[in-house]
């Protein structure tokens, strides 16, 4: 990545240096929390929070390039301090009160709108504006849980298009991405990819419970047989609320929700990574609470003795990959 410069002790960032540097600065905070032993939680949060950054401003950066007051809120207000500045020799951001810029959601519409890239695809635009914006929204006022797989697959499906675009679109964006960031975020895609197939996987498994009796070891229950609900309703990515304190609401997501006929409510999370396995029970517990459900975590990785044990003793199913593929091949 190319150095940014100064002189006489001041340190100025173009809007592109900016931008870049939050959006590879996201790749890096993933990558760092998917190999690091004992991963920082707060790797997440500067994942999410430096690509909501960087694709605000590199999709300024778009819009300067044709001209410099599309990324303004009201020209009327901008021409007045633009006269001013040019006075003062200056530019219109070192003025005591410069003008208000356009927000995340107007930059991300007028680029859609007047700019009309190919690579900005309907897709691209609403993970944006409903997955991304929303998240980040929560980390800036709310608690929150925040889930490895849920900005795993997030980062994974827009990092790729993102860079595509900000590649096409802008100019000299490329000088700022290495060999290591275009690999993370292609690793990262595949990751994004994996764990959707598997959110479908299990998604698709569940219409297929009808009441049938298979081994409880499946489920990690010591009954040797248990009998599996008939769902009525299954709904990925459900919205969860939960208290922690006094005061203090966790917003969050279920991965999936589903309803019986008899009223038995599940809450399902789905788990590739070995490391967010225990964080995941403490949340389980909270969401069992909150929805008045039976837990269900499924884990497509090698789940220890000691953690089933946690589990239990909490009254959270757990199936490994050993016992998904079993289930799988009992219903299918």
């Amino acid at each position: 990545m190319r150095e940014t410069g100064g002189d006489s002790g001041k340190l100025r960032i173009s809007l592109l240096e900016n931008g870049a540097h939050s959006f590879f600065r996201s790749i890096n905070a993933i990558g760092k929390y998917n190999t690091t032993p004992e991963p920082n939680p707060m790797l997440l949060k500067d994942a999410v929070m430096s690509l909501h950054h960087g694709v605000e401003l590199l999709m300024k950066q778009i819009l300067v390039q044709p001209s410099e007051f599309l990324i303004f809120r009201d020209l009327n207000k901008v021409r007045t301090k633009w006269k001013s500045a040019a006075k003062k020799e200056t530019t219109v951001f070192d003025l005591d009160y410069p003008p208000k810029t356009i927000s995340f959601e107007e930059a991300i519409n007028r680029v859609d709108a007047f700019v009309q890239p190919p690579e900005l695809t309907e897709d691209l635009v609403n993970k944006l504006l409903h997955q991304l914006n929303p998240l980040r929204n929560k980390l800036v006022h709310y608690t929150t849980t925040i889930k490895l797989e849920q900005v795993t697959k997030l980062l994974g499906e827009v990092g790729v298009p993102l860079r595509e675009l900000f590649e096409a679109q802008v100019d000299g964006f490329k000088e700022f991405e290495t060999e290591e960031d275009i690999q993370a975020l292609d690793q990262l895609q595949h990751s994004a990819r994996e764990y959707s197939r598997l959110e479908h996987e299990v998604f698709d498994l569940l219409h297929q419970f009808r009441g049938q009796a298979v081994p409880g070891r499946l489920f990690n229950v010591e009954k040797e047989e248990f009998t599996l609900p008939t769902f009525e309703d299954v709904i990925q990515n459900y919205p969860v609320q939960y208290r922690t304190a006094p005061k203090v609401t966790v917003v969050s997501s279920a991965d999936i929700f589903t309803e019986g006929k008899d009223g038995e409510r599940w809450v399902i999370e789905i788990k590739t990574n070995p490391m967010s396995q225990i964080r995941t029970l403490e949340m389980l517990v909270a969401f069992q609470e909150a929805l008045a459900a039976r837990a269900w975590l499924v884990v497509f990785s090698r789940v220890t003795l000691a953690f089933k044990q946690a589990a239990q003793e909490k009254g959270i199913l757990v199936t490994g990959v050993e016992e998904w593929q079993e289930l799988k091949d009992l219903l299918v």
